[in-house]
């Protein structure tokens, strides 16, 4: 899977009719991929447990140019479909292919199991964060951050950063940013203090399970404060650093 995205996915047979190659290639024919523990090839399409590629039920000559020639009596079709971030991570995804020709004879087959794979993703709402003007032996107001799940896992966050580099006085050290991944920092000692090392914090950020056909990544806000220590060399001026968001599984 893609991080926030879809990859293109698909199945193949090799369907073989006496009557000639022909005969499927003015047919019909559909596949459905789902989650055998969750549903069945009759589902309604979801980006979580089903998707389907149904040209045989839009009507019309649809193999000619999905299905391609392997000899006078034989063709291979494939057929593929987008799956989104979010697509359940399990061992148990089939694809039900179904294909009819044009005198109406049908045919169908499931395949064996194939996985879908653990997806870590994680995306950010904004790539800056701005405290503000803030006075020596001060906090700046909260500052939130969106995190966002593009994956299909459960996931916690680990957090770290840098001092921030000033243009004038001395700079501010790692430890003066504080975070909180569960609410507002309403008082100092609620706030985590940032280190130059790796912390995980427990986010608990589900992935999007909901039975739709095009998701959503689910968010959750993360809270900071800047406090800025007094300084004999007097105003800094305007100071940078950087934060770094690693997703990790729950």
């Amino acid at each position: 899977l893609t991080a926030g995205s879809t990859t293109t996915i698909g199945c193949w047979a090799q369907i073989t009719d006496t009557n000639g190659r022909d005969d499927i290639l003015t047919g019909h024919g559909n596949i459905t991929i789902y989650d055998d523990t969750a549903v069945d090839h009759d589902c309604t399409a979801n980006a979580y447990t089903c998707y389907r590629n149904l040209t045989y039920n839009t009507g019309g000559s649809m193999l000619n140019g999905i299905c391609s020639n392997d000899s006078s009596t034989a063709v291979t079709c494939n057929f593929t479909v987008p799956m989104y971030y979010n697509a359940k991570n399990t061992t148990t995804w089939k694809c039900h292919m179904e294909v009819q020709d044009n005198t109406t004879e049908f045919a169908e087959a499931n395949s064996t199991n194939r996985v879908v794979n653990n997806l870590i993703g994680i995306n950010i709402g904004s790539s800056t964060m701005d405290f503000g003007t803030i006075s020596p032996g001060a906090f700046s107001d909260n500052v939130s951050q969106e995190i966002s799940n593009y994956g299909n896992v459960i996931i916690d966050v680990q957090l770290n950063g840098t001092n921030m580099t000033c243009g004038a006085g001395e700079n501010i050290g790692v430890g003066n940013l504080t975070y909180n991944v569960t609410g507002e920092i309403l008082h100092a000692s609620w706030g985590t203090n940032l280190t130059g090392s790796l912390v995980e914090n427990q986010l608990n950020l589900y992935p999007n399970t909901s039975a739709v056909t095009t998701p959503t990544a689910t968010t959750n806000s993360t809270y900071w404060k800047l406090f800025l220590p007094t300084s004999d060399q007097g105003s800094r001026g305007t100071c940078t650093g950087t934060i770094w968001f690693l997703a990790v599984i729950d």
